[in-house]
């Protein structure tokens, strides 16, 4: 602009200096006649003559001029044509800057190149971040989930191989001290498990042979064999034989859960019919309810098959389940115990109208064979008396016994409305229960 105020030549010459400056090829032309160039080559000037002289004067109307793409000889020229500032009127004074297109986008080419390079930069990067990341935090992690999984299994002898001194390795290293401390204290409860079942399986045995004595004696004076006996002492001698009953009874429980907590409980097999099966328990149930005004009434499937099961066992746990509805439901209430078929499998049910398990409780209902109590609602447990307790064991023995069957049993219970224990066992012939 400096040289066109002072009135300097518009010539090649200053379009070699504007080319110098602006790394462009710069034409001037007045009219179609060019005045100063740097395009070297004939037909590229040629070009850029025609073009201009194609669009006429109203491509360069405004003050902003045109821009427009040209094709030379041997490049596609970027073009931008304005008019001279201050050109006189009339005169259609013309200035031209051209970059080759390729010189343009060489640059966006160069700057592609750069961010795919950046980019794989920061691939690899993040891989190697990721690596460090999952050898420092996620795999040690992973071997110590591994550890607790195993450490549930009761394996506790995998090795951690965390050796890191971050806090990861502190974790480990803490971790492992927590499983040491398990192993003694399950140890220690395995062992006390194992003596108390010892002692329960050795005291329930001795229990019998001073209760023979004992009811043979209580036999003897009952029949008058040792002598006459007075009207206080029969009634004596009847409470002595109740006494005798529920203390054979506990003992009795007390080797079949000593059998199953040891895993020593041997089924004898043989086929039974569901509906006989059914009335045994339920007339043993019902020898323990004296005094109780609760109906209980069987319900078998007509036509259900023979069942190869252990009979006095299945009776036993059936019969448990029973006293328990019995003990829960008020006087007046029922007892309902169904069985079916059902898939292969033999389902029996005991619905009482009782009052119900709170769901609190429903959980680890068959779980623990020994239950605290409070001391106020124990009675006898030859009695049923209304939301009284037991020792606890009837539970405990039916889900020993079921299972040893291959069953199952679960509970569902609603509060002020009853309860359904159900049960299930295959139903096998008595080849397939050999190979089982």
């Amino acid at each position: 602009m400096g040289a066109l105020l002072l009135g300097s030549r518009i010539d090649r010459e200053l379009a070699e200096e504007l080319r110098a400056l602006t790394r462009s090829e710069v034409s001037f032309l007045s009219g179609n006649v060019l005045t100063g160039t740097t395009l070297a080559l004939k037909d590229d000037r040629n070009a850029l003559i025609g073009a201009l002289a194609e669009a006429g004067p109203q491509l360069l109307q405004g003050p902003t001029g045109a821009m427009f793409q040209l094709q030379g000889k041997q490049h596609i020229y970027l073009t931008l044509a304005q008019p001279l500032p201050d050109a006189g009127p009339g005169r259609r004074q013309t200035y031209v800057m051209q970059r080759s297109l390729d010189a343009e986008t060489a640059y966006l080419n160069e700057i592609q190149r750069v961010l795919v390079e950046i980019g794989i930069v920061a691939v690899l990067a993040a891989l190697f971040a990721g690596y460090l990341i999952s050898e420092h935090i996620t795999s040690p992690v992973r071997r110590l989930v591994r550890v607790a999984e195993e450490l549930e299994h009761g394996n506790y002898d995998v090795p951690l191989d965390v050796q890191t001194g971050d806090e990861i390795g502190f974790l480990a290293s803490t971790f492992g001290n927590m499983r040491n401390h398990l192993r003694v204290y399950v140890s220690t409860l395995e062992e006390v498990t194992r003596l108390r079942s010892e002692f329960i399986s050795i005291a329930s045995h001795e229990l019998r042979t001073p209760i023979s004595v004992i009811r043979g004696l209580q036999e003897l004076m009952d029949d008058e064999a040792l002598g006459p006996v007075t009207p206080d002492q029969k009634q004596a001698l009847l409470s002595m034989d109740q006494s005798l009953t529920t203390l054979a009874r506990i003992a009795e429980d007390a080797t079949r859960m000593s059998l199953i907590e040891s895993e020593r409980l041997t089924l004898e097999l043989d086929d039974c019919s569901m509906t006989a099966l059914l009335g045994q328990a339920i007339e043993a149930a019902n020898a323990n309810a004296a005094g109780r005004n609760v109906t209980v009434t069987a319900e078998a499937q007509p036509g259900l098959p023979l069942v190869r099961i252990d009979g006095a066992r299945m009776t036993i746990a059936i019969a448990n389940l029973v006293r328990n509805g019995i003990r829960f439901t008020p006087d007046g209430g029922r007892v309902v115990v169904r069985a079916r078929a059902e898939d292969g499998m033999i389902v029996i049910e005991v619905e009482d109208t009782g009052i119900g398990i709170p769901e609190d409780r429903l959980h680890g209902l068959f779980d623990r064979a020994w239950q605290a109590r409070l001391s106020d609602h124990h009675h006898s447990s030859s009695k049923l008396e209304f939301n009284s307790a037991g020792l606890g064991l009837g539970l405990a023995i039916t889900r020993g016994v079921i299972e040893a069957h291959e069953g199952s049993i679960e509970v569902a219970s609603e509060v002020g409305r009853g309860t359904v224990v159900t049960v299930r066992f295959p139903t096998r012939s008595s080849d397939e229960h050999e190979a089982a």
